[in-house]
């Protein structure tokens, strides 16, 4: 029962829906245009062109690479959750972006949460955004077997998930039903 409570949490955060963000991002905005061209990237196994989205040090990337491309993957997902003004850069130069990395293969899948601090360069256009900074926040390995049956949508209210040292409580979301395969015992 102890790894059900982190379970559920990633189903809560992973379900909600593309359009629920569509209506809170607008179409043309060039951060959700970078943060989909990272994941079209991630999802053809694209290292170069994952690698062309950030303006750091090589070895970062590399370390970003080698967090992110996991072998077998069939699958990778971005979500932005959170997006804040930079500090020292002028208004709508950039932002300081929480998002979500969910990697699946064939039996297991991961999730990532990582600050992204992203900038336009001074006369850019909307295509020139790049990942200027990338710190990894949180992950969660080894989530086995879990599958999202989003044909059907639900909307959760006050909805809370209590462990020993946390609490979650959704007022109202959109979910999704999950199911689970457990190892026969021997």
């Amino acid at each position: 029962m102890r790894g059900v409570a982190p379970a559920l949490c990633v189903l809560a955060l992973l379900a909600l829906p593309r359009i629920a963000q569509a209506q809170a991002v607008p179409a043309a905005d060039p951060i959700n245009a970078l943060i989909r061209n990272v994941e079209r990237a991630m999802n053809a196994g694209d290292r170069a062109a994952f690698a062309s989205y950030f303006t750091v040090a090589p070895v970062l990337v590399q370390g970003y690479v080698a967090d992110l491309f996991v072998p077998g993957a069939v699958r990778s997902v971005i979500r932005e959750r959170d997006r804040a003004p930079l500090e020292a850069v002028p208004p709508g130069q950039g932002f300081r972006v929480v998002v979500e990395f969910f990697v699946e293969t064939s039996g297991r899948a991961r999730l990532l949460t990582a600050s992204l601090d992203v900038r336009r360069p001074p006369d850019g256009d909307d295509a020139s955004w790049r990942i200027v900074n990338a710190e990894g926040l949180t992950s969660i390995q080894g989530i086995y077997r879990l599958r999202l049956q989003n044909k059907v949508q639900y909307t959760a209210r006050n909805f809370e998930i209590t462990a020993e040292d946390f609490t979650l409580t959704l007022r109202m979301a959109p979910c999704s039903s999950s199911s689970a395969t457990r190892a026969s015992p021997a």
